[in-house]
């Protein structure tokens, strides 16, 4: 299992006062449910009193950095908020039963009692964290703290993703409808003609090729199905990280990455660390107690300096744009574009650069089986054009060695730090490091 998921991450991994205090008093919603986790006396959790505010903690909403008065707590690797900053940032609605003690948000669609480890969304009783029964609603110094993930997960008509960068110690979250403060006006979306659909996205890929360096952080969930034919599998992966790139003079690049591998009930995590070298990237990886040291032939300079030219050939893009609309963020001076793309040309640019990239034979033959459908390309772009935020959704299916996979995937980004990012090349021995080719052939 584990060197499966070596071989299946490494094709992935090249390119988070009282109370009573803070709420209105609510009282027209039906907390049946809410009261029935607090008389259960089976889901309160234990509130460590040694618990302190962490001011370097950092929350960013569609791109934009949010100044935490309070400061935050992290608990049990989870991260929170006062119920009010958390709720004016998402641009909640927040309400308090006193009572009962029980936090209502979104006009009541969020009922979260005080101490407890389970929460009431939609009317359905959830665990606030499947993995984890000590995360809860937290009470300390008499203010009350949200789980920031669980939150903006339930608000799925409202937040479209969300992750956390341990090192920056940073959460974003991206919005489908950030209202913002009330100076903020986002017009109405326009719908492109192919002509200008296609010029737009020239001009945000011309943007993106000049930017010389750059932090992006990402976040993936895939849901895959794996079959011979005759039994088939399920496997989920979520992997979220951060990538270091700067290209001035020459590429140098450094990533880091957590990925969870879900496959026949088995949960498997992984964190990653990458960075380029002379041709090669170096990958180290850690899966519980084991550490796996491999290398990637992969001429980055080389296949950077060939896709940038050929990002931009009108033939090229004209075939791949379908079509597009743009809508502007006034208040923040920022456009935000939708397009739909035909991305088997994208696949066939990829098998322009099998050298680069050291595709095996089964390699192209699985390339060639490729199909990617009901693709959807959603960017934030800054006045110069750069991107500041993208997702892209996207079906997958292939056939690779007898085997077919169908997968639906989603992809988000963030970028900062444009032209500021400095990337240094850890200095170790890198003799350590094994071929790729040996940790697939161990794993047969």
């Amino acid at each position: 299992m584990k060197k499966f998921i070596a071989i299946l991450l490494a094709s992935t991994s090249v390119f988070a006062s009282s109370t009573s205090a803070f709420a209105e008093e609510t009282k027209s919603i039906d907390i049946t449910k809410a009261v029935s986790i607090k008389e259960a006396k089976k889901n309160k959790i234990e509130i460590p009193a040694n618990l302190t505010l962490d001011k370097r903690q950092n929350l960013v909403i569609n791109g934009e950095k949010v100044d935490l008065k309070e400061g935050a707590i992290v608990y049990q690797d989870r991260l929170f908020l006062p119920v009010r900053e958390l709720g004016d940032a998402l641009d909640v609605e927040v309400g308090y039963v006193a009572e009962q003690k029980i936090v209502a948000l979104d006009n009541g669609s969020i009922q979260l009692p005080v101490g407890e480890n389970k929460a009431v969304v939609n009317g359905e009783i959830v665990a606030i964290d499947k993995n984890n029964d000590k995360v809860g609603t937290l009470v300390v110094n008499g203010k009350t703290y949200l789980p920031v993930s669980f939150v903006a997960s339930s608000l799925k008509t409202k937040v479209s993703d969300l992750f956390y960068h341990p090192e920056t110690k940073t959460t974003a979250i991206n919005t489908f409808d950030y209202k913002g403060s009330s100076t903020q006006t986002t017009e109405t979306a326009q719908k492109l003609s192919k002509e200008d659909a296609v010029k737009a996205y020239s001009d945000i890929i011309k943007a993106s090729n000049e930017m010389k360096n750059a932090t992006s952080h990402s976040k993936s969930e895939i849901k895959f199905k794996i079959s011979d034919g005759t039994t088939a599998v399920d496997m989920n992966m979520v992997t979220d990280g951060s990538v270091y790139m700067d290209v001035k003079d020459k590429v140098n690049m450094y990533a880091e990455q957590k990925s969870t591998v879900e496959l026949i009930g088995e949960k498997q995590t992984v964190e990653q660390k990458m960075f380029y070298k002379d041709g090669k990237v170096y990958v180290s990886q850690k899966m519980d107690d084991e550490e796996l040291k491999y290398t990637l032939d992969l001429n980055l300079e080389e296949f950077m300096k060939l896709s940038n030219s050929l990002n931009l050939n009108e033939t090229f893009t004209e075939s791949m744009v379908l079509e597009g609309e743009v809508k502007n963020i006034t208040d923040k001076n920022q456009k935000q574009y939708t397009f739909t793309m035909d991305m088997s040309k994208a696949v066939d640019l990829v098998s322009q650069f099998t050298e680069e990239l050291t595709l095996a034979k089964e390699d192209l033959e699985a390339l060639d089986s490729l199909k990617l459908d009901n693709v959807k390309y959603t960017i934030v772009v800054n006045d110069k054009n750069q991107p500041i935020s993208q997702d892209m959704k996207f079906d997958m299916s292939l056939k690779s060695e007898g085997f077919y996979v169908d997968a639906n995937v989603y992809v988000y980004n963030t970028y900062e730090n444009i032209g500021t990012t400095v990337v240094k090349t850890p200095n170790e021995d890198l003799s350590t490091y094994e071929s790729f080719e040996d940790v697939v052939e161990n794993a047969k």
